[in-house]
Formats: C-alpha cells, structure tokens, sequence
C-alpha cells in the first residue's frame, strides 16, 4: 500500500523535468516519505534511515539518480528519441580505455545554479564512470539490474549528486 500510494506515482512523477536542487524543495519531498513511514507502527520509533532499509526504500538522490542513468541509457540505446538543441560532445579517447564508449563531456557552466541541474550536466559524472558492463546491455531491464548492482557493490554516495562540481552548491542556496 505504501509504495502504490507515496513512493509511486506521487513522488516520481516526471523526475527527470522536474528536479528540484534547493535543500528545502529535497526536504519537503523526503519529508512527505518520512511521515508516511511513520505510520507504519511497527517503524514508528525507529531512526528514518532504519525505517528505509526495513521497508527496502531509497532516498529521493537515489531513485533520481537512477532515473536519471536509466533515461540516458535509453538515449543512448535510441529508445526514447531525442532532438537535443546543442549535441552532446562525445568524450575523447584519451579519458581512458577502461571506459565505456558512450561518455559525454560536461557543459562548462559558470555562475548559473538552473543550468548545473540541467539532465546532462546533473548525469554527467555518474554515467562516465559506470563500468562497461553496465552500460553495454542490450535491454532496459539487463541496465536496471547491471546498475543496482553497481550500486550495491560499490557503496555510491548520492549525495553529492546535486551539488558535486558546482562550487556554489545548490543544497546551500534556499535552505
């Protein structure tokens, strides 16, 4: 009941348009869950964070994160057409041969917090660095289940996905 009335469709509809990066918009969303979890008697006295795990809940940077990788992938495999107004630049050969062929480079964004949070730059770090593996799936779902257990695996910190190259970072303005 929790997941069919919270988690979906409420707090994930249109996460990759609608992508709030002031503290208190992350806040208000998460609190929404946070509240909802506490109905739960059994959770109710327990920390978030434990209230999350026991329920096999994400935070809100997670899931948009994911959301996020999983709408490039779909770029990138042509599954979802997309007419970008400035091509995105591949990245050059010399980043390294471990990577996967499918890099782009980031935008160079001075000064301008709304274009920092724009899907390819907010992305670009993440999809650089997945592995070959991960990338290079045939299908969505193979992609889902190659990038949850990156995540797994590698323990990724999502929290500096908002902020984690923008020295004016986002999660300080409007708290």
């Amino acid at each position: 009941m929790f997941v069919n009335f919270v988690k979906l469709p409420h707090l994930e509809y249109a996460v990759q348009v609608w992508n709030p990066y002031f503290k208190k918009e992350i806040n208000r969303i998460e609190g929404v869950k946070r509240r909802a979890t506490k109905i739960i008697s059994e959770l109710r006295n327990l920390e978030n964070d434990d209230r999350l795990v026991k329920l096999n809940l994400t935070s809100l940077e997670e899931r948009r994160l994911r959301g996020d990788l999983i709408e490039q992938f779909k770029k990138v495999k042509n599954i979802d057409q997309v007419e970008w107004h400035h091509p995105l630049n591949k990245l050059s050969s010399h980043y390294g041969t471990r990577s996967h062929n499918y890099g782009f480079e980031k935008q160079l964004v001075r000064n301008c917090i709304p274009r920092t949070n724009f899907f390819t730059n907010r992305i670009a770090n993440f999809w650089n660095i997945l592995p070959r593996e991960v990338v290079e799936q045939e299908t969505i779902n193979g992609f889902k289940n190659k990038l949850d257990n990156y995540f797994k695996t590698n323990k990724t910190d999502f929290t500096g996905y908002y902020s984690a190259t923008n020295p004016c970072t986002p999660l300080e303005a409007g708290v």
